[in-house]
């Protein structure tokens, strides 16, 4: 499987701004931190350096701009300041080529999410609330435009525009599963589970699933095991649904040339900001990451 990927090795990106430095894979064995786990699959985890925690990011060679993807856990990171994530980008090309969040754990977040970021004319007011179990989270506290008083009422989280003014700077279309314990704790406790995703121009949209290990669908683990007689309209309903392409109010092509990222963060942008909003402890994220 590591062949299939490049390791990024240095700081985390400016954008998101994680207390991590990303190491080789060399120097990830040397330090534990890349195993096997005694079921046989592949452990990526984090140390701490001196400087900052060390962690793994996993960059894809592979570009894609349509397909199934599917991940089975056993195990993901959880706790303050934690800020694992399987993604889909292409940094070169950002925002113009999109982003799709499929599994990003934050702190203690119990519920999975998928979040969308595009560049703008990316809407998802009017997807169709039948074919999706899941909820569109909110932006709440936004500064006023004229006072600067934060909101205590907040709009849906339906703009991928990742520089909407009614929305936290790179929130984008953010849809949050109905389920507790599909992530965080409780999803370790029920020994993992799995999460998909269908991007699809051609039936137009991008749909997410998530489930514990105890609720996979056969026909979902059929797949994963190599089933050639694929149709995602058996899995259930997806908790996440975007419609894109004709008839839609978000273009194909905002998603587009786009790779497959493992990564775990710490604080940063995500983790470090809601803990701030969140938590009511005065001790800076930083030094939960220590």
């Amino acid at each position: 499987m590591l062949d299939d990927y490049e390791f990024y090795i240095g700081k985390d990106s400016a954008g998101s701004g994680g207390y991590v430095t990303y190491v080789s894979k060399s120097d990830g064995f040397d330090l534990n931190i890349i195993g096997t786990s005694p079921s046989g699959s592949l452990y990526l985890g984090s140390s701490l350096l001196n400087s900052s925690r060390t962690s793994i990011r996993l960059e894809g060679r592979t570009r894609y701009s349509n397909g199934l993807f599917l991940l089975k856990l056993e195990h993901a990171p959880t706790g303050c300041g934690v800020w694992p994530a399987w993604w889909l980008t292409d940094e070169g090309n950002w925002p113009e080529d999109g982003e799709i969040d499929i599994f990003e754990s934050v702190n203690k977040q119990s519920k999975a999410k998928t979040a969308l970021h595009t560049t703008e004319g990316c809407e998802m007011k009017d997807a169709p609330r039948g074919e999706f179990t899941g909820e569109w989270d909110t932006a709440v506290g936004i500064p006023d435009k004229k006072t600067g008083v934060p909101k205590e009422t907040g709009k849906l989280a339906t703009n991928c525009y990742v520089y909407d003014p009614d929305q936290w700077l790179n929130q984008g279309c953010v849809v949050e599963s109905d389920t507790e314990g599909t992530i965080g704790t409780g999803f370790n406790d029920a020994g993992g589970g799995m999460y998909a995703l269908e991007w699809d121009p051609g039936y137009g949209r991008i749909r997410t699933w998530a489930w514990k290990e105890e609720d996979i669908p056969t026909e979902v683990l059929d797949s994963y095991n190599g089933g050639e007689d694929v149709n995602t309209d058996d899995w259930g309903l997806p908790y996440g649904h975007f419609p894109i392409g004709e008839d839609s109010d978000c273009e194909a092509s905002h998603f587009r040339n786009m790779r497959v990222v493992f990564n775990m963060a710490f604080c940063g942008t995500v983790a470090g900001n809601r803990w701030v909003l969140r938590s009511g402890a005065k001790r800076r994220c930083v030094q939960l990451c220590n």
